[in-house]
């Protein structure tokens, strides 16, 4: 596996709702916002939904990404043991999915995929109001100790004014194309234009498959 972006998510073992409560949330977002600190990783957008979570992280090394999604995991595990609930067994359905994703044509899509996750579960009208999601830093610009809306690749200097903000995210993020929930949902492991398709071929080996065109689906 080479470095770059990756779309990282993992669900609940039997979708179990372990991330069901506000406490059980923001513990996560804690436990994630901590873990952050300790590694190489940038995190550019996520979603704690009550079931599942997603990230985009941007590696440089993916022993990095390995070790910083175990922790989380374990570490939210113990918490959720500690916090009364009944049972030995894992909370989590098996090993995270990681999915390369080409930064340039597809990290804003992949953005606006994950932060609707709650607007298309039908908890929020918008993206912006769930707060366990990096929609909220990016609709005000301000950090959220996770992600730093100035430091974001494709959005840093995108904007002169907090309306010409406001107005980008209100025509794109809230609504979701078609293509890209079949895109998104896929079981594809790399989604990218062609030539960085054939770059990823000839590095990794991975099995890919162009954008635009995904072959079996499997909702996640």
């Amino acid at each position: 596996q080479r470095d770059g972006i990756y779309h990282v998510y993992n669900r609940s073992l039997g979708k179990m709702p372990i991330l069901r409560d506000p406490e059980a949330k923001d513990r996560f977002v804690d436990i994630l916002r901590r873990k952050l600190e300790k590694s190489q990783l940038n995190v550019y957008h996520y979603c704690i939904m009550n079931t599942h979570f997603h990230l985009a992280v941007e590696v440089l090394d993916m022993k990095d990404l390995s070790t910083f999604i175990s922790g989380l995991s374990s570490s939210y595990c113990k918490y959720f043991r500690q916090s009364g609930n009944l049972g030995n067994g894992p909370l989590w359905q098996g090993r995270y999915r990681s999915i390369l994703v080409q930064k340039e044509k597809y990290l804003l899509n992949l953005a606006r995929y994950i932060e609707q996750n709650p607007v298309r579960a039908g908890a929020v009208a918008t993206p912006e109001e769930w707060r366990w999601s990096s929609a909220h830093a990016y609709f005000s610009g301000e950090s959220d100790g996770i992600v730093n809306p100035t430091e974001h690749p494709l959005l840093s200097e995108k904007f002169s004014s907090a309306a010409e903000r406001e107005m980008y995210f209100k025509n794109f993020w809230d609504i979701l194309p078609e293509e890209d929930m079949k895109l998104f949902h896929s079981s594809i492991n790399a989604i990218g234009d062609d030539d960085f398709l054939a770059k990823v071929r000839n590095t990794a080996g991975r099995t890919v498959l162009s954008a635009g065109r995904p072959r079996k689906i499997k909702y996640q």
